[in-house]
């Protein structure tokens, strides 16, 4: 399939992350690495914005999902990547996020919230005090 989204390991290490804090650190993604892409229109061209297979959220996965109709078969890139990262990509269809330990951002956000289809991948301090923590000293950097 041919369509709006894309998985594959990345070709070259000048592909950047379309998430704002590895645009903001200017963080790439690097090759051999895996990646996620959505296809943008630009001008009259059609290109490819990518994410860290980390920083996919799983707003993201839901939207994927449904226009593969849950498909892995209509994963455009899935049948060239080696078994174990088609398990991985099929693993989180199933669970509907990236695995915790490949998730870049707090682990609360890597859960689907239908009454937040565009959430991110932080919590905002408001989302902190109202769980009950409001030290911004265990903020771990993500990893990469």
């Amino acid at each position: 399939m041919s369509g709006a989204y894309r998985v594959e390991l990345a070709t070259s290490n000048r592909a950047g992350c379309a998430v704002k804090y590895c645009q903001d650190n200017n963080l790439k993604i690097k090759k051999g690495e895996l990646r996620q892409g959505v296809t943008v229109q630009f001008k009259e061209h059609t290109t490819w914005k990518w994410r860290h297979w980390g920083c996919v959220t799983p707003s993201v996965i839901h939207n994927w999902k449904i226009t593969s109709g849950g498909d892995m078969e209509l994963v455009d890139g899935y049948d060239e990547l080696p078994a174990p990262l088609q398990e991985k990509v099929e693993r989180a269809f199933e669970q509907g996020h990236v695995d915790d330990d490949d998730w870049t951002g707090d682990v609360e956000m890597n859960r689907y919230d239908p009454q937040k289809p565009n959430q991110g991948m932080r919590m905002t301090k408001a989302m902190k005090k109202a769980k009950g923590g409001d030290s911004d000293d265990d903020e771990e950097e993500p990893k990469k």
